[in-house]
């Protein structure tokens, strides 16, 4: 849902701003963050909440004194350097919405200012929300036995019992609305005892 949004977001901006569009350093970045969305997308399905939440946490904050270091030091980010720290990010927005920090601190690293900034980070956010709403899609629909429901992750981090009964593909609780009910119903009588 989110990543729908994003899309629906960062295209009025890309509109605006699509004559400033560094077609070089959107490849870059489009190619070398991409294997890492996936990556990410994959670990956000295995991982607690808790250890995914503290990586990236650990990641935006670091990113910040990066750019500062590096802009002191008149240090401009060469290709190889975009692409690293756009696999950087492709992880990152892999596993949470939000990540969008490590973007502009990459793409004004490697030299990119203003508009330019603007418009090459709108079209590949555009395209990375694509591709994450199409694995998302594909989390869904059983393409990946591990995907968890987010209250049966809360629980598990909790050291609580699932309040949710695995999804299974010929079962009702496979579909979003009757899992989030059967969570709330998990919860009420829980509450009650």
């Amino acid at each position: 849902m989110l990543a729908v949004a994003g899309v629906i977001i960062n295209s009025g901006r890309f509109w605006f701003y699509r004559g400033s569009l560094d077609r070089r350093a959107f490849g870059i970045v489009l190619l070398s963050a991409l294997p890492f969305l996936v990556l990410g997308t994959w670990i956000y399905s295995i991982l607690d909440a808790r250890t995914v939440g503290t990586v990236l946490g650990l990641t935006v904050i670091a990113t910040v004194p990066a750019r500062r270091f590096l802009q002191h030091r008149k240090i401009v980010l060469n290709s190889a350097g975009l692409a690293a720290g756009a696999g950087v990010f492709g992880l990152a927005n892999g596993v949470a919405t939000g990540t969008g920090m490590i973007q502009i601190a990459v793409l004004l690293g490697a030299g990119l200012t203003g508009p330019a900034v603007l418009a090459t980070d709108a079209l590949a956010t555009i395209l990375l929300d694509l591709c994450k709403a199409a694995r998302a899609g594909f989390l869904r629909r059983g393409g990946h036995r591990h995907r968890q429901h987010p209250r049966q992750r809360a629980g598990r981090m909790a050291g609580e019992p699932h309040p949710c009964p695995p999804a299974h593909p010929l079962h009702g609780s496979a579909h979003p609305v009757r899992r989030r009910l059967h969570a709330v119903a998990f919860l009420a009588l829980r509450r009650r005892a």
